[in-house]
């Protein structure tokens, strides 16, 4: 636990960052077969109050979601729509209302926490320390650890800078136990932010709409989207 929570304690203690992520997640179909689909992203935190993640789907689409310290935006730019909510206060604050009231998904919110490494201490009922391997070039520790409701592997850099690298999670209780994948690269602690990243304005022949929690598919905020019947999630 104690690779775990240093890496945990590195990044949610940190006031600025950036990071991408390369990601995957099985959408299981009727006949039971699993079927990846993707995404990247690229995501930026200025704390207490900025969030912004730039989003990309291996079919194309490409959304962004802004944090500015007062509401919360998502911003559709393949359907040109977008919604608004009011949310003043941190980005831990903003994450559990877009994730918990507005249950919409964002991958792995947890490691955007500042209480990330509580979240793991209450999660995590077993951890098992796997070997040392080499992650996009990176010597890391590679640990499986369990928690009530998912199995997870975790590669976390060696050094003095513990730095997550990849995770996988499977949905054990699940039907067909999907998975998501993550890859997690080019963290960078003193980005160059400028406000400009987290100021939202409507490009023309946008159309606002209403957040629709009952309509949007819950996901857990700090994984993969839930296990998807017939198609895509």
């Amino acid at each position: 636990m104690e690779i775990l929570q240093k890496m945990a304690n590195y990044v949610s203690k940190a006031p600025n960052f950036s990071v991408n992520m390369r990601a995957g997640y099985d959408a299981v179909q009727d006949s039971g077969q699993k079927v990846e689909f993707g995404e990247t992203r690229r995501i930026f935190v200025r704390r207490p109050g900025h969030l912004r993640a730039e989003i990309e789907e291996s079919n194309g689409d490409r959304s962004v979601i802004i944090v500015d310290g007062k509401e919360l935006i998502a911003f559709d730019e393949t359907h040109k729509v977008y919604a608004k909510s009011p949310i003043a206060g941190t980005v831990d604050q903003a994450i559990m209302h877009f994730v918990g009231e507005l249950k919409m998904r964002l991958p792995l919110a947890a490691l955007l926490l500042s209480t990330f490494p509580a979240e793991l201490d209450r999660r995590v009922q077993a951890l098992e320390f796997v070997e040392e391997t080499t992650i996009l070039g990176k010597r890391c520790d590679h640990l499986a650890a369990r928690t009530e409701d998912v199995d997870f592997q975790a590669w976390v850099e060696k050094g003095d800078k513990p730095l997550l690298h990849r995770v996988i999670i499977t949905y054990k209780n699940e039907a067909s136990a999907p998975q998501f994948w993550a890859q997690l690269s080019d963290w960078n602690f003193k980005p160059a932010l400028t406000d400009k990243q987290f100021t939202f304005a409507p490009p023309a022949g946008s159309n606002q709409i209403q957040f629709a929690a009952h309509m949007i598919r819950p996901a857990p905020a700090d994984a993969a989207p839930q296990q998807k019947t017939g198609g895509k999630p």
